[in-house]
């Protein structure tokens, strides 16, 4: 089945990751292989100390999605910094502050998540 660039749905059409456009997708993103190693970890332990996969799962997403910001070696963070006149060390000062306040949502949340039972589903 030889299909064109056109638009399509990858998922509706069951096509492997052999297409230009599915290749993409799998690229875009830097978290799903870190997921899968993760994870791998972290679900069992989390079982083992009685928590659910649903808050395990909420905990690596909120770590990963603001830790981003910080890793110097992050590719859109240094393209950002280097479109503008700030150092990495100005910023990193900067969003010091942002940081602890997002760690402490984040924590409070994560105690919310186990305080109403959230999943299994």
């Amino acid at each position: 089945m030889s299909l064109s660039n056109k638009e399509h749905n990858c998922e509706e059409m069951h096509l492997s990751i052999e297409h230009p456009c599915c290749e993409r997708k799998k690229k875009a993103g830097q978290a799903p292989p870190r997921v899968h190693r993760w994870l791998f970890w972290l679900l069992p332990l989390a079982g083992l100390v009685g928590l659910a996969s649903q808050v395990t799962v909420l905990a690596y997403c909120f770590g990963d999605g603001f830790s981003n910001l910080m890793y110097p070696t992050n590719p859109v963070l240094l393209i950002c910094l280097g479109l503008t006149t700030v150092r990495y060390s100005k910023w990193l000062a900067w969003s010091l502050p942002l940081w602890l306040a997002v760690i402490a949502a984040s924590v409070a949340f994560l105690g919310l998540a186990v305080a109403v039972g959230y999943g299994p589903f």
